[in-house]
């Protein structure tokens, strides 16, 4: 197990720390039921308080003209096992949000039960039951390669591909063609109170990570993590962050955290295409105690 503790901004380790609050934190399952039969399996059977999942929790692989439906059957069965999960563990709080593979059309199926069997915090802050801390997330990511453009921003003005703004977006069942408004950027969004709000009391939940961290590297070794979510890391200092997106960064640069400044970003890493689950668990009130576990 890897203790680590934060004093005057530096992480040290430390062996002496009691678990409080404790939370299990992944993202990028993709529909991945072995992984998600893991987690709930992991939470249900653990002292788990808390479960955090940072965004696209659907399976992308599927021809364009089915893929939201193919989201929408898996989000119907992941309900029911979130409504089991719920029966073992009715204490334990869910949150959840989007991720750039997820349909935003299937908004209104999430909201027939959020705030029931979980808290979709995409943009919403919640306080962190039994806790003096707050939680949020943020679901866009920059620019991809990629064709589905509903959680894609440029991330700061300029010095983006112009191509990469044309894909499509969820439209009910359907995914029609689209362009992402070049004018919105994630460095504009995030300059909003809301967001940075008594941040060194919140941890923020970004899907992307921040760039040319250990949490940000692709499979050819460069850096796709985001300038503007580094430089809200750096400029409002959340308690801590956590991060998804880069499914193989922590395999491919040995490490799960990064100091940012004066705060901590932290990813699971986890790799939707392995028979194996990547989770970070951590106390919440002390953030220092915290383990990366594949199982």
């Amino acid at each position: 197990m890897e203790r680590f503790i934060k004093v005057s901004g530096v992480w040290f380790t430390d062996s002496t720390m009691v678990m409080g609050n404790i939370a299990v934190f992944t993202s990028d399952l993709h529909g991945n039921d072995d992984q998600y039969q893991k987690l709930l399996r992991y939470a249900s059977t653990q002292a788990i308080d808390t479960v955090i999942l940072g965004g696209d929790l659907l399976p992308k692989n599927g021809p364009p003209n089915a893929y939201v439906q193919m989201q929408r059957d898996f989000l119907e069965h992941l309900i029911d096992e979130l409504k089991e999960f719920k029966l073992k563990k009715p204490k334990t709080v869910v949150y959840l949000m989007p991720g750039n593979d997820d349909a935003a059309s299937l908004q209104g199926d999430w909201d027939k039960y959020d705030g029931e069997l979980y808290n979709n915090i995409h943009r919403k802050r919640f306080p962190l039951s039994g806790t003096p801390y707050d939680i949020i997330g943020y679901s866009f990511v920059p620019l991809t390669k990629y064709l589905l453009k509903d959680w894609e921003m440029p991330d700061v003005a300029g010095g983006f591909n112009e191509s990469s703004l044309k894909g499509v977006r969820s439209e009910g069942l359907r995914l029609v063609s689209a362009v992402v408004n070049p004018k919105i950027t994630i460095e504009s969004d995030l300059d909003s109170k809301y967001m940075y709000f008594n941040s060194r009391k919140t941890i923020h939940v970004f899907h992307a990570p921040p760039v040319d961290t250990d949490l940000d590297v692709a499979k050819d070794g460069s850096h796709i993590g985001s300038k503007a979510i580094r430089d809200f890391i750096h400029s409002h200092t959340p308690y801590f962050s956590l991060h998804g997106h880069v499914h193989g960064t922590v395999a491919r640069s040995g490490k799960f955290m990064t100091p940012v400044s004066d705060s901590c970003a932290i990813a699971a890493g986890n790799d939707d295409c392995s028979d194996k689950l990547a989770i970070i668990t951590l106390d919440l009130y002390d953030p220092g105690l915290m383990r990366r576990k594949v199982f």
